[in-house]
């Protein structure tokens, strides 16, 4: 096995050790019963926000329980730190806060890390705006706006990503440069989007 072929082996096996880390921390039934509590909270299911808060306090409350492996997977971080949720909020989200009670909290993951992608699948989808795009690559995705913040230069795109798979595109219609890291992914809401396309047209009515 030469040098190359054994660095994509090493990558595959560190991968799966990652993996299979994240598939042993099973969910106790003390910390589900401990989040199923949200249900006693009427408030929780007055609105989107208050629905956003509860989940997301629920997570700051208990988040010594999760490995930092799947608080990176599950771009909870970002959620964490997040200012003014209420101006993210968006007002055609899928979901049905009359329903939320039997999709979220009737069935029991049998991990930790699936608990935690199904309240931050939830919170991302509470805030992100949708575009009329489908995504290019899969056939059930739909492109969300996005801000990228490039490690390199702390400079921030918005971004078309889509919600299934790794698919993403610059709004500005630039080619992406594969040698950029990205230092994090942030929502965008419409005060963001209004920026970010006046910076666009001014830089080629002008630039």
């Amino acid at each position: 096995m030469d040098t190359k072929e054994r660095g994509k082996y090493n990558l595959l096996v560190h991968h799966k050790k990652e993996k299979t880390k994240l598939m042993e921390q099973l969910l106790t039934q003390k910390t589900w019963n401990d989040f199923r509590k949200i249900l006693n909270d009427e408030e929780a299911f007055y609105s989107f926000i208050n629905y956003y808060s509860a989940l997301l306090d629920w997570v700051k409350n208990n988040i010594e329980i999760f490995d930092t492996p799947i608080l990176q997977a599950n771009r909870i971080t970002e959620l964490l730190n997040l200012k003014h949720p209420e101006m993210y909020i968006v007002d055609n989200t899928g979901l049905s806060l009359g329903m939320e009670s039997e999709r979220m909290f009737s069935y029991r993951p049998e991990t930790l890390d699936g608990l935690m992608m199904s309240i931050t699948d939830t919170l991302w989808e509470l805030i992100t705006i949708m575009s009329e795009k489908n995504c290019p690559i899969c056939d059930d995705g739909g492109l969300g706006y996005f801000i990228i913040e490039i490690a390199s230069t702390k400079k921030r795109e918005l971004i078309l990503e889509c919600n299934t798979c790794i698919y993403f595109e610059l709004v500005s219609g630039e080619k992406w440069n594969e040698e950029n890291k990205i230092l994090r992914i942030l929502p965008a809401n419409k005060n963001d989007l209004e920026k970010f396309n006046a910076e666009y047209n001014a830089k080629n009515v002008y630039g």
